[in-house]
């Protein structure tokens, strides 16, 4: 049996807390990996402050009772949603390091009775969870370090940035107000001194950033999702839209299933096709999402959204419209 370096770990804890000392042998046995493995593993659960127990004389290794089984009076369901979501944490490229949301899931587990972990040991060995593609949050592990900083202590932050609406890199004075995750990336929605505005910004496209020693007063009225509105995603237009989009049966399921937007409402039509309608501030998010299903699906309203997304497909279409080996190739 095969098993990622999180699984192993957590197994591992698993073999130490069963109640009888294990020689390496019969340790590496019981999880199906080599003696090697074993010592490795090891090395990474005292990195993460997870002590054992070695027996010298037998070379048996066991729990060490002060930090691998401390008492949780958590129930079975809690347990186990807290077990799927660092599992989930520690898989996906959210956290910005992955090595911490590992660390933090085995000590999760190692906290929890055993008699809970022989109830939920069985369920999670058949339960997997793979998040969705999202931008790797590894590459700005230190910004993101930098602007909770500057949150916590309501300290000004100079940042040189990317901007891809304006093409140039813009000099910027941020009063940091939210840090969010939204969708695929992290976000920073701060006001903006020099044009007396609230911005957001994608942290991916920050160049660099540094704190100041001046202070601001944060705006205690501001909240996200009031600034947000009724945007698909992040981007909030200057016009909102009441949106009728028509899905067909091969999709009608999945789009009815999916809660996309938070004013949606899905109707069946009795041909199995499925009536999608939102009331959504700006066109140029949604635009996208309808052509992700391709001739599956037709706007119906407004008739803004619906010229958008036919000169997009015309613009696909002049993309495809050669299909020769020379037009592969070049």
């Amino acid at each position: 049996m095969r098993s990622n370096g999180l699984e192993r770990s957590l197994r591992l804890i698993q073999v130490l807390q069963g109640g009888q000392a294990a020689t390496v042998d019969e340790i590496a046995a019981r999880i199906g990996v080599s003696r090697r493995t074993i010592f490795r593993d090891l090395g990474v659960l005292s990195r993460a402050g997870l002590t054992y127990e070695f027996d010298r004389q037998a070379r048996k290794y066991s729990a060490s009772k002060s930090t691998l089984s401390p008492p949780a009076s958590l129930t079975h369901e809690e347990a186990g949603a807290l077990l799927l979501a660092s599992r989930m944490l520690a898989r996906s490229a959210i956290v910005p390091h992955p090595e911490v949301a590992q660390s933090a899931a085995m000590k999760l587990e190692s906290m929890l009775p055993e008699a809970i972990l022989d109830t939920r040991r069985s369920c999670f060995e058949w339960t997997e969870v793979r998040p969705a593609p999202v931008a790797d949050s590894s590459t700005i592990a230190d910004l993101l370090s930098l602007l909770q900083t500057a949150l916590s202590r309501r300290l000004k932050v100079r940042a040189r940035y990317d901007s891809k609406h304006e093409r140039k890199v813009l000099e910027m004075t941020l009063h940091p107000y939210r840090i969010a995750f939204v969708h695929r990336r992290w976000y920073l929605i701060a006001f903006w001194e020099a044009r007396e505005c609230i911005q957001t910004l994608s942290v991916g496209r920050i160049l660099h950033l540094r704190p100041l020693f001046a202070r601001y007063r944060l705006d205690q009225e501001f909240n996200l999702d009031e600034y947000l509105g009724n945007a698909w995603v992040m981007i909030r237009g200057n016009q909102r839209f009441h949106v009728r989009v028509r899905f067909l049966r091969d999709v009608a399921d999945e789009i009815d299933e999916t809660r996309w937007h938070r004013t949606q409402q899905t109707y069946f039509q009795e041909d199995g096709s499925l009536m999608f309608e939102a009331d959504v501030d700006g066109i140029s998010e949604i635009s996208r999402w309808i052509l992700g299903y391709g001739d599956q699906a037709e706007v119906l309203e407004p008739l803004e959204l619906r010229e958008l997304v036919a000169v997009q497909v015309q613009n696909l279409t002049e993309v495809y419209k050669d299909l020769s080996y020379a037009a592969h190739r070049a």
